[in-house]
This record gives structure tokens, C-alpha cells and sequence, in this order.
């Protein structure tokens, strides 16, 4: 029987400095409870995705990080100026 691959998911995000995380969960224990409350992301963990690629292999993977590793931007201002939550 052959062994299954072990897979990790892997997310294009962006990652904001600690100042700007502790900024956003404090926005984030301000929203009033509604009842259909979500599990919320740890302040360490705070991000924002980009693109979801899924499960992927090892050798996946790698190529995901090799590629990425040649894009580059310029600093921007972003604007977060409403909260939401993916689906449940």
C-alpha cells in the first residue's frame, strides 16, 4: 500500500507588526457579542489572507517558496475599516 504524502496548508497573507495586531484585536474585542460568535485568530496568529492554496505536498510547497521568494512591493497604507468572517 502506498504511504500518503504528508501535506501543509499554505496561505499567501499578510503579516502586520505586533503594534498594528494588538491595534486589531482590540478593534476586535470591541464588536459586540451577536450570538453566532467564531472562533478568533490569537493576536500572534493575526492576519489577513491573500490567496488560500490548500494542502499541499512537501515538493508543492517548495515551489510555492521558491517562487515567492523573488516577489517584491512597496510598502502601502491599508485600510481596514469593517470585520468579517468567512463563512461557517
Amino acid at each position: 500500500m502506498a504511504r500518503e504524502e504528508a501535506r501543509e496548508r499554505m496561505f499567501f497573507a499578510l503579516w502586520p507588526d505586533a503594534d498594528i495586531r494588538n491595534k486589531l484585536g482590540g478593534a476586535a474585542d470591541r464588536i459586540p457579542a451577536t450570538g453566532n460568535e467564531v472562533q478568533r485568530v490569537k493576536r500572534d496568529r493575526l492576519h489577513m489572507t491573500l490567496l488560500h492554496l490548500g494542502d499541499l505536498t512537501p515538493g508543492q510547497a517548495r515551489g510555492i517558496e521558491y517562487a515567492a521568494g523573488g516577489i517584491a512591493a512597496a510598502p502601502f497604507n491599508l485600510i481596514i475599516d469593517q470585520a468579517g468572517s468567512f463563512g461557517s
